[in-house]
């Protein structure tokens, strides 16, 4: 909640996954409120969460040497601003069709490419950008890496995905100016039908967080 500090939250996070039965965290996790979501690999954790933060986590358990590797992003409060509301909306309508764009013989490049053209749209929409040459504004990493070992396994952007690939489909939006930073992260196998994705049970729509969210009120 509002007043807890970003590591008190990596702590909650920790001690759910040890009561789980794994010990160690895939990578160092990344508790960012407010404007340092808006940092990308913010790893010190160490801001208290205003009332009116959004939150992004991006964390993974390893389990057998192999690192989940998922991103969330909820209001502090329980409740999305309208802005918040619509620059989350954006980030996971992208995620969605990138998604759908998973089966064997693609291109990692391709969805790159791809999710770079939505969110150029979804910029310009949402009135942060008028040409779609400025979306590294806002957005400025990769859409997908492949998961394994290492949360940022082998396998470089020509890679063309077969089947038994597990790779994240991670788009974001960041804002510093309005203190938004939004990714949505979920790992995903190719199979031979096109896709599965693993975090499927982690809810990700916002009318399911702002319930969860309030009955921890």
């Amino acid at each position: 909640g509002a007043g807890m500090m970003e590591y008190e939250l990596e702590a909650l996070l920790f001690y759910r996954i040890q009561r789980s039965g794994l010990k160690h965290w895939g990578f160092a996790p990344i508790i960012a409120s407010g404007v340092n979501a808006t940092t990308l690999h913010y790893e010190k954790n160490e801001c208290q969460i205003a009332s009116n933060d959004l939150v992004l986590m991006d964390v993974g358990a390893s389990y057998m040497n192999y690192s989940a590797d998922i991103s969330r992003t909820f209001p502090v409060n329980g409740t999305f601003t309208e802005r918040q509301k619509q620059v989350y909306s954006a980030v996971l309508r992208v995620q969605k069709e990138i998604i759908e764009m998973i089966a064997p013989g693609v291109k990692l490049s391709e969805l790159q490419v791809k999710a770079r053209d939505l969110i150029a749209g979804e910029l310009i929409e949402l009135g942060l950008i008028k040409h779609a040459a400025e979306v590294t504004k806002y957005y400025m990493h990769g859409v997908s890496h492949f998961l394994g070992m290492d949360t940022h396994d082998v396998g470089g952007r020509e890679a063309i995905l077969e089947p038994g690939n597990v790779i994240t489909v991670e788009p974001g939006i960041y804002i510093p100016e309005e203190s938004i930073g939004v990714r949505i992260e979920d790992d995903v196998l190719v199979i031979e039908e096109g896709y599965c994705v693993l975090s499927q049970n982690i809810p990700k729509e916002i009318d399911e967080l702002e319930e969860i969210l309030k009955g921890r009120q």
